[in-house]
């Protein structure tokens, strides 16, 4: 059993956050309000803790290098007469950038329906507040392949409001998890509305062009160019894993796309000199930590991560998606916005960022954090069940949303009652339905043997690996040992293919509110995943 313990965010010390940008009227500033007490400490027997990390926006900047010398730079003028920014006149435009929404998502069983609609509601104040020219989603726009008819709702909901917005252009590309074709169908009808989608790339290098989109001003000059690339299969590029070594192909896949990003570079700065060039991309870039991702997206490329040098350097700037947290690739204006809000429990460690980007030609990019509000909390309780049923009953959020809740309870061995016990303790709270926490995930985990025992060493010892310190693989070797499952080379290498099969599903998404799962006597990390 844990030691007693006050409420902390996840794995990350305290921290004042300071806003980057003036509050938005009608939603939550930026500033983050104090964690949330989870455990009212009548009793704090039980361990909880909450998603309420908190950190310094940070203001960065990188040089273009590389670029040549340009013609007199085109005007901007910002449309909106309403606005914080109405009016300002300047040789250059303000980029939002933003990744990774998974709309129609769930966790768990808990939809996210409520979370997506107030974080694109605080987007769309947040582009009027801070005076924002061009939005770029850089992919993974939906969770699956097929969304749910309210994904979509919500999808196009946004760009028609973004539409009437002081917004001159909208930039959508697809990501792993989109559909290419489903994207891409209503694109010229969007882009009577200056909404510019490209869901996938065609494997012809003549049709590539489509990729390019100019920004336009007020006055109708281009002020800036996004060469939108979205997720792109190794297929597409040419590219094949059953030829050639591993090594070899490797090499292949960085070449292919070291040519896509500079054929589109040479075609931009031909067409329309001296204005700011941006790049999209979905995919893993050095940089990306291992717990950042699951699977590799490109199959030929699972010993490594794709380099910055894959991208010309007479981009000013490379909005990135796919992986769920922000941060800079190397010292070039090479980014990852990551997810708005947390898709997963380790995702609660790090805050959730959109990314400010001002651009104007001949200067270095200027890219600033900007805090996403926390709609809801991911809380973790542990102990065992007396005291996570204690700690579930007095649990308390200030977020506008309820928590979701994982119930780690230590047990000597199994105990039936438990699901039961901690669904009772929500019962008592008396919470109205639709603020009342929803419970997750229940794991049941053994308690840790008597120091005697586990220091003993006699000839009943046994020492078991925590799961933790286990591959998947090595999961299933043990499984199938217990099972007396023999383990021949056809029955690893189908469970190898599964765990690096495609990561769309073509599976609807779970129905909201499902029954909590029961894992039993395990213990693991709760991964990021893009």
């Amino acid at each position: 059993m844990r030691s007693p313990a006050t409420p902390t965010p996840a794995r990350r010390p305290p921290a004042t956050a300071t806003p980057t940008a003036s509050p938005i009227a009608g939603t939550t500033p930026s500033r983050r309000t104090p964690s949330p007490t989870h455990s009212r400490s009548r009793s704090s027997r039980a361990t909880a803790t909450c998603s309420s990390p908190t950190t310094t926006p940070a203001r960065t900047s990188a040089s273009p290098a590389g670029r040549s010398s340009a013609p007199t730079p085109a005007t901007w003028t910002s449309r909106a007469a309403s606005d914080p920014g109405a009016g300002r006149t300047h040789r250059g435009m303000r980029l939002l950038h933003t990744s990774d929404w998974h709309l129609g998502a769930t966790l768990d069983g808990v939809s996210r329906e409520a979370d997506h609609a107030r974080f694109l509601d605080w987007l769309l104040d947040t582009i009027e507040a801070e005076a924002v020219d061009v939005l770029v989603v850089a992919g993974d726009v939906f969770d699956i392949a097929q969304p749910s008819a309210e994904a979509q709702r919500q999808y196009y909901r946004f760009l028609a409001r973004a539409a009437g917005s002081r917004l001159a252009g909208v930039v959508v590309v697809g990501g792993n998890h989109d559909s290419a074709s489903r994207l891409d169908a209503p694109a010229e009808v969007l882009g009577t509305l200056n909404v510019h989608v490209v869901g996938g790339l065609e494997a012809d290098p003549d049709t590539w062009d489509r990729c390019l989109r100019p920004i336009r001003g007020g006055a109708g000059k281009v002020v800036a160019v996004v060469a939108a690339v979205p997720f792109v299969h190794e297929y597409r590029l040419g590219v094949r894993a059953t030829r050639g070594d591993d090594k070899e192909t490797r090499r292949e896949l960085r070449t292919a796309f070291t040519r896509l990003y500079k054929r589109l570079a040479d075609r931009a700065a031909g067409r329309w000199p001296g204005v700011p060039l941006i790049a999209t991309g979905h995919l893993t870039a050095i940089g990306a930590a291992k717990d950042d991702y699951i699977t590799h997206i490109h199959q030929v490329d699972r010993a490594g991560t794709l380099p910055a040098s894959i991208f010309d350097k007479r981009f000013d700037y490379v909005a990135l998606g796919h992986i769920h947290r922000a941060f800079a690739i190397e010292e070039r204006a090479i980014w990852y916005s990551g997810s708005p809000i947390p898709l997963r429990l380790k995702e609660t460690e790090t805050p959730r960022h959109v990314l400010l980007v001002d651009l104007e030609p001949g200067t270095e990019a200027r890219v600033a954090k900007h805090e996403v509000p926390r709609f809801r909390d991911l809380v973790l309780l542990e102990g065992d069940r007396a005291q996570v049923e204690e700690a579930l009953g007095e649990l308390t959020s200030d977020a506008p949303l309820p928590p979701i809740v994982y119930a780690r309870v230590t047990v000597d061995g199994y105990d039936p009652g438990v699901q039961a016990a901690l669904q009772d303790a929500l019962a008592r709270r008396g919470d109205a339905e639709e603020m009342r926490p929803h419970l997750a995930v229940v794991r049941q985990e053994a308690s840790p043997p008597p120091p005697s025992s586990a220091a003993g060493g006699g000839d009943d010892a046994e020492v078991r690996p925590s799961l933790r310190d286990l591959s998947p693989e090595d999961v299933f070797r043990r499984l199938c040992g217990e099972r007396g499952e023999t383990l021949d080379d056809a029955l690893l290498a189908a469970f190898r293919d599964l765990l690096t099969g495609p990561e769309e599903s073509l599976a609807p998404a779970p129905e909201p509110r499902a029954a909590p799962q029961q894992v039993l006597l395990l213990s693991s990390d709760d991964g990021d995943a893009a």
